[in-house]
């Protein structure tokens, strides 16, 4: 297997010009992997024609990630249980040193300096990338560009790659209440239950009293 198969995707010289938004979501201590790239023709060639994976581990250990194209983007997609995140190619492809950890009643995520997938030898491959962090875990802190709720976005570009880091700590055992508004489906479910049995209680006595009318 030709060792460029096995780069991560943002590695690779044919995403020059291109741009990618990197979506990972901690919920209820699973991590779910999101990328998302907008690429030319050529590229979309590329990405058909060759393996990529979410992780790579000793010389046997190769998890391959879920593709789909869709007209000019290629999305790439992977579930870790757990920690297991902590694999991932694209953390150890993307930056030098990292870490997932859990450290007393928090989830801590943490980057160095400098974001090495998006450049090459000191040549921009990618115009812009943005990382966008979502969590049903309550947040404690971070440095994230924008936070919106449950969602932290960081905004990357040729300007700011060499000082690209990533920040976020959250609480492990608090939760963020309604969300992606779950409580609020859970009500309507309850009421369009509710409402059913009532309406067919109602229904069912209405006929009773019918019959006994006969």
């Amino acid at each position: 297997m030709k060792i460029r198969y096995l780069l991560i995707m943002f590695l690779i010289a044919v995403l020059s010009g291109c741009k990618a938004v990197y979506k990972l979501e901690l919920k209820d201590n699973v991590f779910k992997e999101n990328i998302n790239i907008n690429a030319d023709n050529n590229s979309i060639k590329y990405f058909s024609n060759n393996k990529f994976y979410a992780i790579m581990n000793g010389q046997s250990n190769f998890v391959e990630y879920n593709k789909k194209i869709k007209n000019n983007n290629v999305i790439f997609s992977h579930v870790y249980d757990g920690l297991d995140f902590v694999n991932s190619t694209t953390l150890k492809t993307c930056f030098k040193a990292y870490n997932i950890i859990k450290e007393g009643n928090y989830y801590i995520l943490s980057t160095s300096k400098g974001i090495t997938c998006s450049t090459e030898e000191n040549a921009v491959l990618l115009d812009s990338l943005d990382v966008v962090i979502k969590s049903n875990h309550k947040l404690k802190n971070t440095n994230a560009d924008d936070v919106d709720g449950y969602k932290y976005t960081w905004h990357f570009n040729k300007d700011n790659y060499q000082d690209g880091e990533i920040y976020l700590k959250l609480y492990k055992d608090k939760y963020v209440f309604n969300y992606e508004n779950e409580f609020t489906i859970k009500i309507i479910i309850i009421g369009v239950s509710v409402l059913t049995i009532l309406i067919t209680a109602f229904i069912i006595i209405r006929r009773v009293k019918k019959a006994q009318k006969v």
